[in-house]
């Protein structure tokens, strides 16, 4: 699962919006939509976190780090990598 799966099934579990979610983190409602649809699909470390805090889960969640979750090898390489 991507980053953008994962943002777009944490916004509709928590009931919000485009615009509440990217409110709330400080990007545009256009940023948060490219992220989902991952036309976006290198965000920042500070959106990481800034997403990960709002939604109360990890950056390692957010990003599929987390080993008792599905992974894609590429992606947590890459995060790896940027920490």
């Amino acid at each position: 699962m991507t980053i953008g799966a994962r943002l777009k099934q944490l916004r509709i579990r928590h009931g919000k919006s485009l615009q509440e979610v990217a409110d709330a983190v400080g990007l545009s409602k256009a940023h948060v939509w490219n992220l989902e649809k991952g036309e976006s699909a290198n965000p920042s470390m500070e959106v990481l976190i800034k997403l990960a805090t709002f939604f109360k889960v990890s950056v390692a969640d957010l990003v599929g780090e987390n080993p008792n979750a599905e992974q894609e090898p590429e992606l947590v390489a890459l995060y790896r990598d940027l920490k």
